[in-house]
């Protein structure tokens, strides 16, 4: 079992990122990415979106997954405001281990971390040392 610091750099490979900081949430029950320009695309066999991804450089990424969910959300950071969010599945890496999570695309543009790593995504395969930070290796 992985021992994580409480933000983490990631990969998200089937999106395009090759590295992120992730802010570590057991407080979170799921996941999020910033999304922003999240549209569906017309004509495809099965839901999907496509949507822009923010990453810490000021750069971006244009990614595109099949919808696996929408969900309502109690966003906290919008006083408790229940949104609508689209969920999609993706395979985290951490550590050099892989596996698959489900995250909901949401706007986190004014957070510190693009990436929120909730409990369900470390689900038995991560403990969280709240003191520290990178454990795994630094931006």
């Amino acid at each position: 079992m992985l021992t994580i610091g409480w933000c983490e750099m990631v990969r998200l490979p089937v999106l395009g990122i090759d590295a992120i900081a992730a802010k570590i949430d057991t407080g979170a029950s799921s996941s999020s990415i910033d999304a922003t320009r999240v549209r569906e695309v017309p004509n495809s066999p099965a839901r999907t979106v496509r949507f822009r991804i923010h990453l810490d450089d000021g750069q971006s990424v244009i990614a595109e997954a099949p919808v696996v969910d929408v969900r309502t959300v109690r966003n906290p950071g919008r006083g408790g405001r229940e949104e609508q969010r689209y969920v999609i599945r993706t395979d985290l890496v951490l550590g050099g281990e892989s596996w698959p999570i489900e995250v909901t695309l949401a706007r986190r543009t004014r957070m510190e971390y693009r990436v929120l790593i909730g409990r369900e995504a470390l689900g038995g395969r991560a403990v969280v040392d709240p003191a520290a930070a990178f454990l795994l290796g630094g931006p």
